[in-house]
């Protein structure tokens, strides 16, 4: 119930600035780990067709939950929401959110690329994650978008919040890395910033997470064995085998 009660008075305190001055924003950020908040990921059926011609799957790891088959859609929690309150026009904004510990991973063939920790900046309209690719990680701003519906609030149920951003491109950054990491072919490369990839759907309610609430801690992928560690495994297997023939001999 605090955590709903935070909610609210994060709500509330973007409703209640009439001593503001009203030059200046009211920026509120809430915490909505233990929150009903979540983004959705739906992947464009160009995007999919495209993907799926090359052979790159995808794949909900960490804290995202795949919707459906074929890798389409994906849930990822909301971990954390920052609005801004101008009341000269009066406006309410998103500034920034974050699905810290959401990861989704790319494969094609055996090579792989992971993107998580996702965020969304509204201001320069960026979706930005960590990339692991080959072992190394790096900070990547993955796709740019429009706002296709502007934040809205809705006391229909309780205090609430819903926007869509839509025609998410991929950056020249990610595509360079896409392509690196999962040995697409140079000559398809300008193929993958040419794509609308789809839509990111954002709902905020005040309710209890049914599960539990995310921990909101990033994710991070689990280490790759070295190649020395494959061999001592593989003399270990081999150990075990030469001694089960001679018990059965």
């Amino acid at each position: 119930m605090q955590v709903i009660r935070t909610f609210k008075l994060g709500v509330a305190s973007l409703l209640v600035a009439a001593a503001w001055p009203a030059s200046a924003g009211l920026v509120t950020t809430i915490n909505t780990s233990a929150l009903e908040a979540n983004a959705r990921l739906d992947f464009s059926t160009d995007a999919v067709e495209a993907m799926n011609g090359v052979g790159i799957s995808r794949t909900a790891l960490g804290t995202s939950k795949a919707i459906g088959t074929g890798g389409v859609s994906f849930n990822m929690p909301v971990t954390s929401a920052t609005t801004e309150l101008n009341l000269l026009p009066p406006s309410l904004t998103s500034v920034a959110g974050s699905s810290m510990g959401a990861a989704l991973g790319l494969t094609s063939g055996s090579n792989s690329l992971i993107l998580g920790n996702f965020n969304l900046d509204f201001k320069n309209k960026v979706v930005k994650a960590d990339a692991w690719a080959n072992g190394v990680k790096s900070s990547l701003n993955v796709y740019t978008f429009n706002i296709a519906q502007g934040l809205t609030l809705s006391t229909t149920g309780g205090l609430s919040l819903h926007e869509v951003i839509d025609h998410l491109a991929l950056t020249s950054a990610a595509a360079d890395t896409f392509a690196s990491a999962l040995k697409i072919s140079p000559l398809l490369k300008p193929v993958l910033t040419m794509l609308d990839y789809g839509s990111i759907t954002i709902d905020i309610k005040p309710a209890l997470r049914s599960g539990g609430a995310v921990s909101g801690k990033a994710y991070n992928p689990p280490p790759v064995p070295e190649p020395g560690t494959y061999a001592l495994v593989g003399l270990g297997l081999l150990a075990a085998a030469c001694v089960a023939r001679r018990k059965s001999a």
